[in-house]
Formats: C-alpha cells, structure tokens, sequence
C-alpha cells in the first residue's frame, strides 16, 4: 500500500479496493494505475485498515473528486468509532447502495480521487489517493 496510501495518524491502511456491481472479485486502486469504469456502471470502495494505539472516534471518510486538475466534487461520509483490535476493520463507501459513474460524452475521461479519514478532532489519520477513467 505504499504507492496508495499515506498514513498520518492512528489508522494502518491494509486495502484499498473498489468493487464493480456483478463482478465477483474486487481490484486494487493505486494513483498510477488507472482504473477504468464503464458509463452508469455501479460501484463500491472498499477500505480496510487497522486502528493503533487508541480509539478513533467520529471518523469521517471526505472524498474530493477532480478532472484535469480542478475540482468537481467533495463528498463526506461518516464511518463511526473504531477501537484497537487484532482483526481489521473494513468499510465499504457508500455505506448503503451502490455509487453509479456518470455517462455522457461530457463525463468521459480521466479523474483523480483522493479520500482522506479525518477523525472528529479534524486530524486526518490517513489519505488515499487513487485514478480512474470514465469509458464508453
């Protein structure tokens, strides 16, 4: 997870993955290998990472979107409280459903996402960085 995660604070990242709706096996995101995502396809992240040392509470999953450079969007989820244990938690975003990429000529291309974990104190625990292009 070197190439794909930053950790700051109290989280070890252990995957980072997404997971398309009917296909059976997740795939690894990393910043420099693009993953490509069929218009209207529906579509998970799934993190698991492990808590060190103390509880992490409020923790919130902020995620900025950006295509060619700018900034399209920012969503935050909450995820809750995570204490310290020997097996890794996992999430899933959205916690609820499924996300559904755009289509349209328009929404075809490349972007970049970065989602950072940022705990209720507002200190970020960990950020993850990952590509993914939009085809037809």
């Amino acid at each position: 997870m070197a190439d794909t995660a930053q950790t700051t604070g109290k989280l070890e990242i252990v995957s980072f993955n997404i997971l398309l709706k009917g296909r059976d096996e997740p795939q690894a995101l990393t910043p420099s290998e693009e993953v490509e995502l069929p218009e209207d396809s529906h579509y998970k992240l799934r993190i698991t990472f492990k808590v060190s040392d103390d509880l992490v509470s409020g923790l919130k999953a902020v995620s900025t979107l950006y295509r060619k450079g700018i900034k399209v969007s920012t969503d935050k989820n909450m995820l809750g409280s995570f204490v310290p244990q020997i097996a890794p938690s996992e999430v899933s975003l959205p916690r609820n459903g499924w996300e559904q990429a755009p289509s349209g000529v328009i929404a075809r291309g490349s972007y970049t996402a970065k989602l950072a974990l940022v705990d209720d104190d507002g200190t970020k625990q960990a950020e993850l960085e990952w590509a993914f292009k939009i085809v037809q």
